[in-house]
């Protein structure tokens, strides 16, 4: 067994995870803002707090793995992404044109340079993966090979035991493909028969990816109903935000004249989040404080709790069928129906709103006491929080264990769920690792009954 420091060393070599930023690709982000949280829109390795601490959650993890052999050792391992890092939104471009109406009334001459910014995103195509996103998938793509050298193979890759699937659109599309560079990197691509497939759903019709696209009833009751989200739009409207936007004025310089409100704190925040994540630094998140980030944050995180987690149970009940083809997948290992050509790797390529709802319907990070706009202070320890949920190039994995060479017995299976690649320990469970069979008599719920017409 190689001590720590010799796989650390190892894995830098290999991986080109240097914790320097010559390999990045991007400038190094300010120190200031580097452990800043911004929702969804924060890069993986910041919502580690770094790139060093991502890579020591590598090494223990690994670590972890490796120590169960040969008592417990991998059969499978099925995993479930967003996309990595993106350009924004035809909406997020809306936002981020607010800032060009007000960038000439900055009188602060300590920010004089925000009145000289430009838009570089304006000639970008919205939503395509950015060169950071490129990165991280093909990073985490490395370290699944390192995590399951056994699963991941050429081999196993020759004889479709690998299955790899995305939603139709092209940044999990591209997403995919960076991640099965990544694996090739390690497990190697020059056999023949050894080229993946990469299978694509059909958006009309996919209720695993983008489940939530395909409910009318959710469409309807809760992305396009305004009522739902009144928690949100409490918050939008009460003292902590109006505070940003006071302090913001005021540190600015923004003449009391002058049109600025809190469209234009989401603003400065979204570009923040934005040019930290595709470059490294950004001046306008110099004019935001950490009080300002915390509140943004939370209004962001308020979003996505009423919107696609535990706020409304449909919200994550549409989930169902993909669990369902997640256990059916594993059920295959481990009943011995396809003993000798079960898939030992699937890996889905879908979206934050494909995460916050799995993560949801496993019942991991629930709060005990519901997200509200009048609990803010009391949230700021919170479990959901979209930084360490679904950040860009999110995962969700769930390991089968062979614990027994016989492997006559369902109870000789296994199961741990990692969730940013670190052991997560289910709500029926004791431990990250637990029995299979304890494992699906917790979800047997929806494994048994998941009617997503009647549902929706």
């Amino acid at each position: 067994m190689c001590s720590k420091m010799m796989i650390k060393r190892t894995i830098h070599a290999a991986l080109g995870l240097c914790l320097r930023t010559g390999d990045r690709r991007m400038a190094p982000p300010q120190q200031d803002v580097v452990r800043a949280l911004f929702s969804t829109k924060t890069t993986y390795s910041a919502s580690f707090g770094g790139w060093e601490e991502m890579d020591k959650n590598f090494i223990n993890t690994k670590s972890l793995i490796e120590s169960r052999s040969p008592t417990c050792r991998p059969l499978q391992v099925n995993a479930v992404f967003r996309h990595g890092t993106r350009y924004p939104s035809q909406n997020d471009f809306k936002i981020l044109h607010r800032l060009q109406g007000v960038q000439e009334y900055i009188t602060n001459k300590k920010y004089y340079k925000l009145k000289s910014w430009k838009n570089k995103f304006s000639d970008t195509e919205p939503k395509i993966l950015a060169e950071t996103g490129r990165k991280e998938m093909q990073d985490l793509g490395q370290r699944y090979s390192w995590y399951f050298p056994r699963l991941i193979s050429r081999t196993h890759s020759a004889n479709g035991r690998l299955k790899f699937t995305s939603s139709d659109l092209s940044r999990t599309i591209e997403s995919a493909e960076m991640f099965i560079e990544g694996l090739q990197k390690v497990m190697g691509s020059k056999e023949e028969g050894a080229s993946v497939k990469l299978d694509i759903l059909n958006s009309d019709t996919d209720v695993l990816a983008r489940f939530f696209d395909n409910c009318e009833k959710f469409i309807r009751t809760i992305e396009k109903n305004k009522t739902a989200l009144a928690e949100v739009s409490k918050f939008g409207d009460g003292n902590e935000v109006h505070s940003v936007v006071e302090g913001l004025i005021k540190r600015l310089g923004i003449p009391e004249d002058i049109s600025f409100n809190k469209d234009h704190a989401k603003a400065i925040f979204s570009v923040c989040a934005f040019e930290l994540a595709i470059w490294g630094k950004s001046d306008w998140c110099d004019a935001l404080t950490t009080s300002d980030l915390q509140v943004l944050e939370y209004l962001a995180d308020l979003k996505h709790y009423w919107r696609k987690g535990y706020g409304y149970e449909l919200n994550y009940h549409i989930c169902c069928r993909l669990l369902q083809e997640l256990f059916t997948i594993m059920e295959q290992a481990v009943s011995g129906i396809k003993r000798d050509d079960h898939l030992v790797g699937s890996f889905w390529f879908g979206h934050a709103e494909t995460i916050f709802p799995l993560i949801s319907i496993l019942g991991l990070f629930n709060d005990t006491v519901k997200l509200r706009a009048d609990n803010f202070d009391t949230s700021r320890d919170r479990l959901f929080r979209g930084s360490k949920l679904a950040p860009f190039a999110s995962n969700v994995a769930i390991v089968v264990y062979e614990c027994d060479e016989n492997k006559t017995d369902a109870d000789d299976f296994m199961v741990e769920v990692l969730v940013q690649e670190t052991p997560m320990t289910l709500p029926c469970c004791q431990s990250s690792l637990c029995q299979y069979t304890t494992v699906k008599e917790c979800y047997s719920k929806w494994l048994n009954d998941c009617d997503f017409e009647k549902l929706c």
